[in-house]
């Protein structure tokens, strides 16, 4: 019974190091590379082209960030008609295993869109810059009651020691104050950088007049599991298909 605690004090340690190594070992890193005959390169990136109906596709690979993968696309309309190009129209089918095999698993996901993702940010932006108006009134509340107190200190013939550990603590009070809205400061300059990703830099609703293009970036949720992505852009009616594999790569 002795032998048995003693190894189990042994183990609990060393379980708990173990779990925490976990904890802390690198994220693995993913790649893409279309499964395609054709393709062109440009600036280390490898674009791959659908052509239908006077509809033009361009699609390239860009990384994987967080739980998002991004896509750089270029639709360009070659025919007589406005066609209207939407986010909301793109999915993907991802497959765990060789997409010819059938016992191979496929799951569906609709591509990110940039509206909703762009009311996130302001939700969370005016929760944040609320959050700081009311600190920085109870601030200013906790800030007044302190003079008003040193006034009573003074009034009551308080000692210069006494004085001077308020003049201290209300000089860390305001230093706090400060440091506290600067970092309200930097969350809403970078929640801000990071809207504008997606007002400026993602492709969003567009008409397109004939012989026009637009250009800008693609996110889909990443799957891990999954090898090989089949893409699917639906412009004008038409599905634009590209088959991707992805690559796991462990630092």
């Amino acid at each position: 019974m002795s032998t048995f605690k003693h190894l189990s004090a042994l183990l609990l340690p060393l379980l708990t190091i173990v779990l925490v190594l976990q904890a802390c070992s690198p994220k693995p890193v993913f790649r893409m590379s279309p499964v395609a005959d054709e393709t062109s390169w440009l600036s280390g990136r490898e674009y791959v082209v659908s052509d239908h109906d006077s509809v033009m596709v361009v699609l390239a690979y860009y990384r994987h960030m967080g739980d998002l993968f991004y896509y750089d696309i270029e639709i360009v309309n070659f025919s007589d008609e406005p066609l209207r190009v939407s986010p909301e129209q793109f999915y993907y089918t991802a497959y765990t295993g060789d997409p010819l095999l059938e016992g191979t698993q496929a799951h569906n996901r609709v591509a990110v869109n940039p509206e909703e993702k762009l009311l996130e940010h302001d939700l969370t932006a005016s929760k944040v810059d609320a959050e700081r108006r009311t600190t920085a009134g109870l601030d200013a509340a906790f800030l007044t009651l302190s003079v008003v107190g040193d006034m009573v200190a003074l009034s009551n013939d308080a000692s210069v020691e006494e004085m001077s550990w308020r003049m201290h603590e209300r000089t860390n009070m305001v230093i706090e104050m400060e440091m506290r809205d600067e970092r309200f400061r930097r969350s809403l300059d970078n929640m801000a950088e990071a809207r504008n990703i997606w007002e400026l830099d993602m492709l969003r609703k567009t008409d397109l007049q004939p012989d026009e293009y637009v250009r800008g970036m693609v996110a889909f949720p990443l799957r891990e599991s999954a090898q090989y992505y089949d893409l699917i852009f639906t412009v004008n009616g038409f599905d634009h298909r590209f088959r991707y594999e992805q690559f796991r790569f462990i630092p």
